[in-house]
Formats: structure tokens, C-alpha cells, sequence
């Protein structure tokens, strides 16, 4: 007979404490972060790019084996893959917070949550209850890395993406991308909503200069 045990725990995310800064931009596909993040170092050449996956043997190997789709490994694999590239990044990250640097990252471990919980084959992505249980699990994997000092995340319309990604990508590639939008936008919108004082939001539907402005403006009044 299957069991099935109702669960709740407490998360306590590990704050940074040194004089650097750690600033992470989030998003759906589309949402102009890459773009963004370049703008950033731009306008604060002082800051330093931090790669998501790294550099390292494991960061290659996600990069290339992984997301170049040559390797297909199970969601549950690709989380722990990006976990342990992401504890050694944490070393990176903690020397240069010591040193005072800002560090500018496209994508952190909140991506890891929205698009691991579209990963779940049978899961309700419209049932907040379901999508809560697995983007938990998911979270109980990360929550002892440095959280950012500012998380943003860049909300751009499921139709606005669609245009860039008309305007950016292979047209056999488009709609895929595009239900794959759909899914982790809904991922996103639950970690706003559970976690609203870790996550700021600005409307991303605009120009890039546009954006660009909200996003240095909410740096430079929070970090």
C-alpha cells in the first residue's frame, strides 16, 4: 500500500556577510537578462561576471554534454550536477565578496527551482500545492549557498518573449522554447510569492535602455 506523509520545513538561507555584493538577474527566456547583466558591467566596470555554470571540470560538462544536449541525464542527476558546480563557485564567490567586489550573475540556484519543477513529468503546474512540494525539495539542495544581496527578476510578457524569440532563434525552435516559458514563469511566480522579500520585480516589457534604467536604479538604492 502507498503512504503518502504531509510535510513542512523551515528554510534559513545563508546570508552574506563580507563588504562585496552579490547581484543576480533572473528570467524566463527572452527576458533580455544576458543582455542586462552586459549593460551592468557596463555601467559598473568594477563588477565581476560570475558564470552559471562555471568554468570548472563539472560547469564544462553541463555546458557542454549537458545543455549542448550530447549527454541526457535524469532532472534529479542535473540538479546534483549543478549543486556541486555550485558549491565550488561558492568558493570563488566568498574570496572576491572578501576582497569587496560586486559579482554580477546571470541566473542563480532560483532558476534551479523553475525549471526543475517543469522537469517533474506528472506534475500540475496550475496546482500550487504540488508545484510547493517539489520546488521545496528542490530548494533543500541549495539554501546553504549565499543567497544574492539582490535577486532581479526581469517579468516580460509570455507575448513579448515570443516576439524576441521570433526575432532570435530558429523557427523549429521557437514554440518550444515558448511552452517551456509558460511553465517557468509559473515557477517563477511561486517563488516570488513564497519568498516576495528575496525577489524584486520590474516590468521588462520595454527597451533595453528602458530596463536598463529600472535595474540601476534598484542597485544603486540597494546595494
Amino acid at each position: 500500500m502507498k503512504k503518502s506523509y504531509h510535510v513542512e520545513f523551515d528554510l534559513d538561507f545563508k546570508r552574506n556577510s563580507f563588504p562585496g555584493k552579490f547581484v543576480v538577474l533572473e528570467g524566463i527566456e527572452a527576458s533580455g537578462k544576458t543582455t542586462q547583466v552586459a549593460k551592468l558591467l557596463e555601467a559598473f566596470p568594477d563588477a565581476v561576471l560570475a558564470k552559471n555554470p562555471t568554468d570548472g571540470e563539472i560547469g564544462t560538462f553541463i555546458r557542454n554534454e549537458v545543455l549542448g544536449g550530447r549527454t541526457d541525464i535524469p532532472p534529479v542527476a542535473y540538479q546534483y550536477l549543478f549543486s556541486a558546480d555550485r558549491e565550488i563557485f561558492q568558493q570563488e564567490l566568498i574570496e572576491l565578496l572578501k576582497e569587496g567586489k560586486t559579482v554580477i550573475c546571470d541566473r542563480y540556484f532560483w532558476s534551479s527551482v523553475a525549471y526543475g519543477a517543469i522537469d517533474k513529468e506528472d506534475l500540475d503546474i496550475e496546482d500550487f500545492e504540488q508545484v510547493s512540494l517539489v520546488s521545496l525539495s528542490i530548494l533543500s539542495m541549495y539554501h546553504q549557498f549565499l543567497v544574492p544581496d539582490l535577486t532581479v527578476y526581469l517579468d516580460v510578457s509570455l507575448e513579448e518573449s515570443l516576439r524576441r524569440l521570433k526575432d532570435s532563434v530558429k523557427h523549429t525552435e521557437i514554440y518550444d522554447n515558448h511552452e517551456t516559458n509558460v511553465k517557468v514563469k509559473k515557477g517563477y511566480e511561486w517563488l516570488i510569492k513564497k519568498f516576495p522579500d528575496e525577489i524584486t520585480v520590474i516590468d521588462a516589457n520595454g527597451s533595453i535602455e528602458e530596463v536598463h534604467g529600472k535595474v540601476v536604479e534598484i542597485l544603486q538604492s540597494r546595494i
